[in-house]
This record gives structure tokens, sequence and C-alpha cells, in this order.
């Protein structure tokens, strides 16, 4: 595959490896496979076709439609800008980073818990907290957080962007806020819809 302008000429003079990726664009970067030998390697490039994130062969590569861009190489994964520098790393078996929407991502430091970032600055919004279990997407501000609790039950609850809980963890199961309301499990299991105060 390779990239053309609106006019059909060539506007970055070299061909890429067609796969599924090849066509995920944001903010004028695109996920590509460069032709290694016999072997695709994933790599991150701009509109000219310089390598923002070179090929490699252990990397994953993902880019969200928000422009969080996050690099996962063996036991490490990194939150990158759109330059390519790391804003933030985190190592171990089970180190995770994942975008959660609306500029933030969500990363796990193994010992330490969960914690919340800025994709763009790589600024440390929540630093990782142990009862932290895991971080939905954000929609409409609020997203849907996983914690650990006391006996050692999980209950989901939401919070805002800053990381303030403004729904408290009661439910079993929780999904993204659509249009001010969000479907979930209550105790019982049970599912109905909330509004943004937690209101049945």
């Amino acid at each position: 595959t390779e990239f053309i302008d609106a006019s059909g000429k060539r506007a970055i003079p070299r061909e890429f490896l067609v796969n599924s990726s090849s066509a995920s664009s944001v903010n004028g970067l695109s996920l590509v496979d460069v032709a290694v030998g016999k072997e695709g390697h994933s790599a991150l490039i701009d509109r000219r076709g310089r390598f923002i994130v070179p090929p490699r062969k252990d990397q994953y590569i993902q880019l969200e439609n928000d422009g969080s861009i996050v690099v996962r190489r063996g036991d490490s994964e990194y939150l990158v800008d759109t330059n390519g520098n790391t804003l933030l790393q985190v190592s171990g078996e089970e180190a995770m980073m994942r975008s959660v929407g609306e500029g933030l991502a969500f990363f796990e430091r193994p010992g330490q818990g969960v914690g919340l970032v800025d994709a763009r600055t790589g600024k440390i919004v929540v630093a990782p907290r142990r009862n932290w279990v895991w971080v939905g997407e954000f929609n409409e501000g609020l997203a849907n957080l996983r914690i650990l609790l006391p006996n050692n039950d999980v209950s989901e609850g939401y919070i805002d962007r800053s990381g303030k809980m403004v729904i408290e963890p009661r439910f079993l199961n929780a999904s993204p806020f659509v249009g001010g309301l969000a479907v979930v499990s209550g105790a019982d299991g049970h599912e109905g819809l909330i509004d943004r105060t937690g209101q049945w």
C-alpha cells in the first residue's frame, strides 16, 4: 500500500505492507507495517513519511481517535507524544497502559496500582491507587471505575477527569455514559439506567 494526495500523486516515496492497521490515521499520523526481510514490523509515520515510532519486530502500537499513542515492547509499555518522545513508561509482567478517551490514559504499575495520566503531556492526573482495578472509557466527562473493596469484592462507580469519584461504586457492572444515561447492573444483577447523579 502507499499514500497519495488528493490529485492522486504519490505523497510518501515508499510502499508499505498491507494489513488492517494500514488504514488507521489520526491527526496526520498513520500506523504502517514496514517490510524487513520477509517480516512486517509495525511503525508510526507522519504525513511526510518520517518515522515517529521506528519499525520494530517486537512492538505493538495503539493510535487512538483522541490522538493518544501507546507503544508496547516486550514487558514495557510507553505513552509517546506526536514526535515519538516517551512521556511515561511502565514495566513488568503485569504492567499495562491503555487510552481511555478524552485525552487520558490509564496505567498500571505492578505492586502500586492503577492511575490516570494526561495522554498528551504525560502529566500524572491520579497517582497509582492500590484499590483501583480498572478504568473504563471516558465519555461525556465520566468513566466507569472498578475498585477493590475492603472485603475483596469488586464494585463499579464513576469518576470524572480529575479522578474524583462522582457516583459511588455500588454496581456489579457499569458502562459509559451516552446522552446523559448509562446502563448498569445493580447489586442483584438486574440492569437499569442511571443519570449523571447516579439516580435510577
